[in-house]
């Protein structure tokens, strides 16, 4: 019987190369037991350094490379954003302390502007008002003009009331001190501007004997303080020095309204800045209201003369923070002749302050003395990193699931590959019905699987029909020789375990050259398929028909029986069976360029008989008896059975 399909000897070298480069791929043999390239690897050997060893474990262990893959943004990306994060946010939390400082610092001039400018609404409400003009009235006594300046000032928030004629000498006051009422007062940019008819305010300083032209309770009271040490921040060594110290005031002026009946006459009120508590105080508590800043800290708010205090909030505690201005802190004046805000750090106490200062200036824009705004740095940046580390925490969970879902996904990688190299070293070692069947997977590693699964079947049905064809005749589909020998072998044994007889048939075809000659091989061809076919007809399915070449064919028969005389009468009858079969006219299709047409032609058979008991007898001896036999036959005339008798 013809094969079906022929075998494509290029299809099977190349699926059979294909299979192989993939287990190689996967199995890789170095003459000793090294690591599978989808497993993890052994422990190194004691000579390989650890560099060897995660070089080599890189080259060839995918799952190590993995493992490191997956472990890269916690091991690299992690540290270059936390670093990232920590030199931003340090940035930034400068930038916002700096920015709150500048919040503050704006906050407290205007709160001072404002102060300034109410005190000079009041005095020219004063000068406006009808009580006050009779201060101005010519003839008006002095008591009188004391007593109104006395009654004011404890309600209008000035430390001092004066009435200064054109020529700046003190025609009344607050203080009732009638030795110092014509005394002059000391140059002021404040009362120059009231007595042209400007009414202003400013920040000035005067020395303490200047003071007492205002008022001498207010010089004496700043004269207990720079003998205290409080007004400068510093501990006077005698009386001339604290000579040398200066008071810092809020002057606001205005001129009487002119008329025929008053005199040129200027109302003057000023307030002590030095350890004015309250005004500082309010100030802090505008700036930094209570429990704004983290953790409860408290803001400061300080003026300075040079590097020295001279009034400064309060904490809690009741301490009293009067430090030294860093000298780091001192605006410096800028090539346009102002001077610019200054923003640093400096200890106060057992705390590091972040400050801003700038500059008090007077009306002419003298420069006077500095404000100082500030705050702890460190709660507020505690604040801030606790901000940064919750977000450097999140980016680090973040980058977390990201590695546990990315190795996840490289273990399962890996373990779907491992199955594929399971099922392939199963392949390679000689099962040919393996399948990888916990693929599931609809992505790249599903079709992988389904490809292997297909090249094992191409591979195994290949090598079915390179079997076949190594055992069976190529155009009969019949045994050839070297599957005869075995099915020889096969019977050999049965007959020596069963004690049976089998018996060889050799057969000759006695008119097939002149059919080969006359009408080509095609018709040969077809004589030779049917023979094939009406001999596989004749025998039982345990008996072997085979083609030994050309018009030569073999029959072997298995167990006849124990008995000689039984088994040749058994072989004789299956031979004549045969030459009756040969007889029988064959049917030849004709192909030729004048048409198809059908040819009968009469084939007869020689025929030659030989039994064999187990193996005592070798293959090459029973063939040749068989070969002898049928000789025989021919030379007996053909057409004929011969038996070959011991």
């Amino acid at each position: 019987m013809a094969l079906s399909q022929k075998v494509s000897w290029q299809d099977l070298a190349r699926n059979t190369c294909r299979l192989a480069l993939i287990i190689a791929v996967i199995q890789k043999d170095h003459n000793e037991d090294s690591l599978a390239v989808f497993e993890s690897p052994d422990q190194p050997q004691k000579r390989r350094s650890l560099l060897a060893w995660v070089v080599h474990s890189w080259v060839h262990s995918l799952r190590f490379r993995l493992l490191w893959l997956g472990l890269m943004p916690l091991l690299l990306a992690l540290p270059v954003v936390l670093i990232s994060v920590g030199l931003i946010g340090s940035v930034q939390v400068n930038r916002l302390i700096e920015g709150q400082l500048n919040s503050n610092l704006s906050g407290a001039q205007n709160y001072l502007r404002v102060f300034r400018t109410d005190l000079q609404s009041r005095i020219l409400d004063f000068v406006q008002s009808e009580r006050f003009s009779r201060l101005a009235q010519k003839q008006t006594p002095r008591r009188v003009i004391n007593e109104i300046l006395l009654a004011s000032v404890r309600k209008s928030g000035f430390d001092f009331l004066l009435l200064v004629d054109e020529d700046g000498f003190v025609v009344g006051s607050s203080g009732f001190d009638e030795a110092k009422l014509r005394r002059q007062l000391p140059q002021s940019f404040v009362i120059r501007q009231a007595q042209v008819g400007v009414a202003s305010s400013g920040f000035e300083q005067f020395t303490q004997t200047e003071l007492e032209a205002f008022s001498t309770g207010i010089a004496k009271r700043f004269s207990d303080l720079a003998v205290s040490g409080k007004a400068r921040g510093v501990q006077p060594a005698d009386k001339a020095a604290s000579d040398q110290a200066k008071a810092t005031l809020v002057l606001a002026a205005a001129h009487f309204p002119l008329s025929a009946s008053s005199e040129d006459f200027v109302l003057v009120g000023g307030t002590l800045l030095n350890e004015n508590s309250v005004l500082i105080e309010h100030l802090r508590e505008i700036i930094y209201p209570t429990g704004k800043l983290p953790d409860q800290s408290e803001g400061f708010v300080g003026i300075f003369d040079q590097q020295t205090n001279i009034v400064s909030s309060r904490l809690k505690s009741g301490q009293i923070l009067s430090p030294k201005l860093d000298g780091n802190l001192i605006p410096v004046e800028t090539n346009s002749g102002q001077f610019a805000s200054t923003i640093g750090r400096q200890s106060f106490g057992e705390d590091t302050f972040a400050l801003a200062v700038t500059t008090m200036q007077s009306g002419n824009e003298r420069d006077l003395v500095f404000l100082a705004v500030g705050f702890p740095v460190r709660p507020f940046q505690q604040t801030a990193w606790l901000m940064l580390g919750i977000l450097a925490a999140s980016l680090g969970g973040v980058m977390l699931v990201v590695s546990l879902i990315y190795l996840n996904a490289g273990r399962d990688i890996v373990a779907q590959l491992k199955k594929i190299a399971d099922a392939m070293n199963l392949f390679r070692d000689g099962d040919r019905i393996v399948q990888i069947q916990e693929i599931k997977s609809k992505d790249e590693l599903g079709l992988l699987g389904a490809r292997v699964n297909e090249l094992f079947r191409v591979v195994a049905e290949q090598e079915l029909k390179l079997e076949r064809l190594a055992l069976h005749d190529a155009l009969t589909g019949l045994a050839n020789r070297q599957n005869f020998s075995q099915r020889l072998t096969h019977a050999m044994a049965i007959g020596d375990r069963q004690s049976t007889y089998g018996a060889v048939i050799m057969i000759d075809l006695d008119n097939f050259k002149p059919l080969n000659d006359t009408y080509g091989h095609s018709a040969g061809d077809q004589l030779l398929i049917e023979v094939g076919r009406r001999l596989k007809s004749i025998v039982r399915e345990i008996d072997t028909v085979s083609r030994f070449g050309g018009d030569e064919f073999v029959v072997l028969l298995e167990s006849l029986s124990e008995d000689m005389d039984a088994a040749s009468t058994r072989a004789v009858q299956v031979s004549e069976k045969i030459r009756d079969a040969m007889q029988v006219p064959f049917v030849i299709q004709n192909r030729s360029a004048a048409g198809d047409a059908n040819i009968s032609h009469q084939c007869t058979s020689s025929i030659g008989v030989t039994l064999f008991l187990g193996s005592k007898l070798n293959q090459d001896q029973v063939l040749h008896l068989a070969d002898a036999a049928m000789y025989a036959a021919k030379a007996g005339g053909k057409n004929r059975v011969s038996l070959h008798q011991e």
